[in-house]
This record gives C-alpha cells, structure tokens and sequence, in this order.
C-alpha cells in the first residue's frame, strides 16, 4: 500500500459503523453489498470532508479559530444541505440536556459524599467529646 492509499483510508469511516447505519435505515429482510457498503462509507467519507471545509470557512470568516456548532448549521446553509438542520439541531440540544443532566447527576454525588464524610466527621467530633 502507498503512502497516498494510506493518508485516504485515514480519512473513511469505519466500515463497521458505516454498516451498522445503513443495517439500520435499511427496511427489515433488505441487505446491502459489501460495494454498497464501500460506496456509501466513502461518500459519506467525501461528505464529512466537505462539511469540514465549509465549516473552516465559515469559522475563518467569523474570524475565530474554534469550531463551534453554529459554524457547522451555518456551512450546512452554505452548502445547500439546510435540509439537516432541524434533526442537527435536535440531536444537539438532545446531547446538551445529556450532559447536563451528567453534569447535575456528578454535582448530587459529590454533595451527597461531602454530606456523608461531614457527618462521619460530626460523628467523630460527638466520639471524641465523649471520651473526654
């Protein structure tokens, strides 16, 4: 294999991930080739790289360096593929609400230790008055 094959089968998809997504838009009792396969794992490989490109641009035109998920929904506009949007956007705030919930879930268990090992402290406080 050359360096140039290499550097493009960096830049696809995991063919299982890939097959896994089309096993799963796929009506029940269909299947699709492994060339289908290939075909739609580079496409989407060609896709993603687009996106990216449109999306530096975008960024660059902002004139920020960080990548942020308005700059993508902005390139899917530039590009003409608005159609994305809303389910994008959906799945995003669908992820946010994950993390937070993540985030408040930690911030109780914290707490909730704080509160045990304060009460343990309380409790060797309480002991410790006794013995004297």
């Amino acid at each position: 294999m050359s360096a140039a094959d290499e550097k493009i089968s960096d830049l696809q998809l995991p063919i299982a991930s890939v097959a896994r997504l089309i096993k799963e838009a796929l009506p029940n009792g269909a299947i699709a080739k492994q060339e289908a396969k290939l075909a739609i794992a580079r496409a989407a490989s060609v896709f993603v790289l687009f996106l990216t490109s449109a999306t530096i641009d975008v960024t660059t035109s902002s004139n920020q360096k960080t990548l942020m998920a308005q700059h993508v929904f902005n390139a899917l506009k530039e590009i003409e593929f608005e159609m994305f949007l809303p389910e994008l956007q959906k799945s995003l705030e669908t992820y946010r609400q994950a993390m937070k919930n993540k985030k408040d879930r930690k911030s109780i268990n914290d707490a909730s230790e704080n509160n045990t090992e304060n009460q343990i402290e309380d409790e060797e406080d309480v002991i410790q008055i006794d013995d004297d």
